[in-house]
């Protein structure tokens, strides 16, 4: 019985994360091939004239844009899968903070390699 519920959490999980990674080509690709990343490139040029400035200005607006876009997708997948299995009792407000807490960190480490 357990094993079969850890089979069918994983099988999920992998799913998820193959869903995940369609989702964030779709939205890069849409992005990519509409006017929202010129218009993200222009706002961040008309705030600065410094290049690197600019260029954390569009990642920074980007990565937003794809949290925002992909944000159902990880509040299924990080809260109701993990209160599904039993495998979390976080309440919701404690996992968004987290959450949000992990977006801001991950975004500042990204911008700093770039």
């Amino acid at each position: 019985m357990i094993m079969e519920k850890a089979k069918k959490y994983w099988r999920i999980k992998r799913q998820l994360f193959l869903i995940d990674i369609i989702l964030n080509m779709l939205v890069l690709y849409a992005v990519l091939f509409s006017r929202a990343t010129i218009i993200l490139r222009n706002m961040a040029m008309g705030l600065t004239d410094n290049p690197f400035a600019y260029i954390a200005l569009y990642l920074l607006w980007l990565g937003v844009f794809i949290y925002i876009a992909t944000f159902g997708l990880e509040y299924y997948e990080g809260f109701v899968l993990e209160h599904k299995f039993a495998l979390s009792s976080q309440p919701f407000l404690r996992w968004f903070k987290r959450h949000l807490k992990r977006g801001i960190i991950g975004g500042i480490i990204s911008l700093i390699i770039a």
